[in-house]
This record gives C-alpha cells, structure tokens and sequence, in this order.
C-alpha cells in the first residue's frame, strides 16, 4: 500500500517537472551563441567593428540584434575655387588687302567721239581773296576783283566748312559768290558769328551786287535765271530769281529743333526739280537724299534712306538717275570705301557701281552723252601708296577705265565746254587736261589752288 503510494507520488512529480519544462519552453528560445563573421581586409580597413552586445546573465536577450553606429566617411574637404584667370581676348590680325594688277590707263580712243574743234575756255581762280583768271592757253592771267580791296569783306575760307568759294553761270558770264565778314575761323572774337552772304560778280565788267543774305553753297540752274542755296539762318534750301533777287524756302529741315541741313543741291536737266541731301547736322554732310519741286511746289519725296549717307549727288543729263556717294556697299579692302551709287529717278531703284575704289578727289561728273562718269579716286587693291587718278566708268558699272596714272594725286575733274577734255589739278604739279578721244595730256598753268571754269564770255 504504502508502495503504491510511493509511485504515484514520484510519477506526479516527474508530471510536474516535465510540465514545467514543457512551459518554460514556450517562453522564449533558447540562448544560441551568434557567429561573428570576419570581415574581408578591404572592408576591415574602411570599417569600424561592429559593437558586440552585452548582456547581464540570467536577463533575457533578444533575438534581433541592434544595429551597431552607422559607418560615416569624413566629408571630403571644402575646396575654395580660385578665381578664374581673365581671359586675354585674342589679337586681331588685320585683314590683308588683296593685290591685284594694277588697271592700265585707257587706250585712244578713249571715247568714240565725232572730231570737233576745241572751244576756249577761261579759269577763274583764287588767291586768298582776290579773284583771279587765266585763259585756257595760260595767257592772259589777271585780277578779276579784289574782295578786300573793292569790297571789304572777303572770300569764304575752307575753315568754315560751308562748300565752294564760287559758282559759274551756264553761260559764262557770271560767278555766284559766297563772302564773309571775316577773313577766317581764327579771326572771329570769342562768342562772335560769322556772316556769309552770296554775291554776284559780272565776269565782263568786274561789278558786283549782293543777290541773298545769309546764303553759301550756290548751284545754278541750267538756264541760269534761279540759285539754289543753303540758307545760314534756316539751314533748310532757298530758291532765288536771279533778276528779281525774290527767293523763298523751298525745302526745310525744320531747324533749329532739329541739326539737320540742306546740302549738295543738283538740278534735273529741265529745271523742275532738285535733288537734296538732307545731312544728318553740319558735322555730318551726308544723309538722305529727297527730291523737291522748283517749280508749282509741293511736298518733298525721300527717294534716298538717310542710313545711306549720301552726298555729292549729280542729276545725268537723261534726267532720269541720279549719282551720288556713299560709304555703304559692299567691299573686300579692310579701308572703308566711299562707294560711286546711281538711284533711279522714276522708283528709287538703287545700284552700286564702284567698290574697293576710294572716290575722294572731288565731285564725279557726267559726260553730256549721260552713259559715261568721270571721278576722281584711288584703287584700293593695288597697294602702294594708292594715288588719286582720274578714272571713267559707264553707268552700268561693268566697264571702268583708268585716265590718268603716275605718282601725282589728281583731283576735281570738270568737264570743259566742249565735252571732248577734261580738266584736273595735279596737286603741287598745276591744272591739267586730257583729250577723251586721244589720250593726250597737257599742263594749263601752274595755279594750284581752288578754280572754277567757264566759258569765254
């Protein structure tokens, strides 16, 4: 009995114990030592180890380790950028001028001409302010007036910038006049003005009577009864009757609210009209070009863009273009050019007919046939020291001749009465002609200042 007891006893307890250990299993894993991994030499040298956890014995541990501090590199050092080093721009090499055979001088005949007789011809030129003339075969050379003398007053000097001293009659008979008050810039008292007016000079007998106060720049009309001028007090272009000296502002430029001036008047053939330049101010003489009504008046007509700077304008003897100068065009010498253009009269169409050829020497002119233009000017391309020659082109551009070539600057080619010569001032060297139908070249007379030509009286 007492043994049967017994082993029901131990057999509870044994119950007992395998309970427990049953419960104390569901409680949490058992304590499994981690296996630490070794890390490669690489990653050992760039990495920190990672901290072992610790824990108090008999205290439950979890599973899940707790990740150790994050591996953090040092930032990379702050480099402070240096300035930047100033871009040297590069030098320009300036561009070459091509060279390129020198143009020979036109061969007789020069122009096709019917044989005719030279007609005579009179020079009427300067010496400060006296008026002086010599006849075509360099005799004859005379005072004319004396502006000082007979007149007290004086002939307009280069230094006031207002144009030409003197304009001829068609018919030869008389000269326009433009006269100051003072001999020249440096003669005028501080703050003083000077006073320009334009006088008429009889060739014949030597009288003189004032036609327009206020006046320069005088251009006859082709009949010889109007001057046109530019008036020194409006600065716009007045129109005077040569008999009647009545005159009236034909074309203004709204002065003095605007710098603009008139200048470089031509009349058309029949007298109708005149072409201007309105200039952009009088340190300027280049602008627009704008067609006015001599005659039944009416308003102007822009036939020219005042970004052409035109100037030395030439109305052709066909009436229906007119030539003038321009530093705009097209060209390949590194120099900028002034350019020979043509605009039509009729649509305002507008060509270029010289480039690469500096026209400076002086106002181009037409030959009477209306097909031909004669100027002065230096060919650009052929290096050296580039003198003026007179040279011939035809309205088209595409035939250009050269009249004159030697180491003498010609300039201020006219036309002589005949239409067949053409006169020119070799500079230091005296007034010349050339035979458009030979060729030959002769020295008129050693004067080497500002003439104009006329007519035998």
């Amino acid at each position: 009995m007492n043994r049967s007891h017994n082993k029901r006893r131990w057999l509870l307890v044994l119950l007992f114990l395998g309970g427990m250990a049953v419960a104390l299993a569901g409680c949490g894993p058992e304590l499994i030592p981690e296996a630490t991994l070794e890390p490669t030499a690489e990653v050992a040298q760039l990495q920190a180890p990672a901290a072992t956890p610790t824990s108090t014995p008999g205290q439950f541990q979890s599973p899940i380790r707790t990740p150790g501090p994050t591996n953090t590199f040092p930032p990379p050092p702050t480099v402070t950028p240096e300035p930047p080093t100033p871009t040297i721009p590069p030098v320009l090499t300036p561009r070459p001028t091509p060279v390129v055979t020198r143009i020979p001088t036109a061969a007789p005949p020069i122009i096709p001409l019917p044989p005719r007789e030279p007609e005579p011809y009179t020079i009427v030129y300067r010496e400060g302010s006296v008026v002086r003339a010599v006849d075509s075969d360099g005799r004859n050379d005379r005072v004319v007036i004396d502006i000082p003398t007979q007149m007290s007053r004086f002939l307009v000097d280069r230094s006031f910038l207002v144009g030409t001293w003197a304009s001829p009659a068609p018919n030869g008979s008389q000269l326009a006049l433009v006269v100051s008050n003072v001999e020249n810039h440096d003669a005028l008292s501080r703050g003083e003005q000077p006073e320009f007016d334009i006088y008429l000079l009889d060739l014949t007998t030597g009288e003189v009577q004032l036609l327009a106060e206020d006046g320069v720049k005088p251009v006859w009309s082709p009949d010889g009864s109007r001057i046109a001028y530019r008036s020194t007090f409006t600065q716009g272009m007045w129109i005077v009757d040569v008999a009647t000296g009545h005159g009236y502002e034909a074309f203004s430029v709204g002065y003095p609210e605007t710098e603009y001036q008139a200048d470089w008047f031509t009349w058309s053939p029949d007298g109708r009209r005149i072409a201007v330049v309105k200039d952009w101010s009088g340190f300027a003489n280049s602008g627009g070009v704008w067609l006015v009504n001599a005659v039944g008046g009416g308003e102007a007509v822009e036939i020219v863009a005042m970004e052409m700077n035109a100037s030395n304008l030439a109305w052709s003897p066909t009436g229906d273009r007119i030539l003038f100068l321009s530093s705009v065009g097209e060209h390949i010498t590194p120099e900028t050019p002034e350019n020979l253009w043509i605009v039509e009269v009729g649509n305002g169409d507008q060509r270029q007919l010289t480039s690469n050829i500096g026209v400076y020497g002086g106002q181009p002119i037409w030959l009477s046939e209306g097909d031909t233009i004669i100027f002065s000017g230096a060919n650009l391309l052929e290096g050296g020291t580039n003198p003026y020659d007179i040279w011939m082109i035809d309205s088209s551009g595409n035939r250009i001749s050269r009249l004159t070539s030697d180491a003498d600057v010609d300039l201020d080619p006219s036309l002589l009465p005949d239409d067949i010569r053409i006169l020119f001032l070799k500079q230091d060297n005296g007034i010349w002609e050339i035979n458009l139908v030979d060729g030959s070249q002769r020295k008129v007379t050693q004067q080497r200042d500002s003439y104009v030509i006329t007519r035998h009286p």
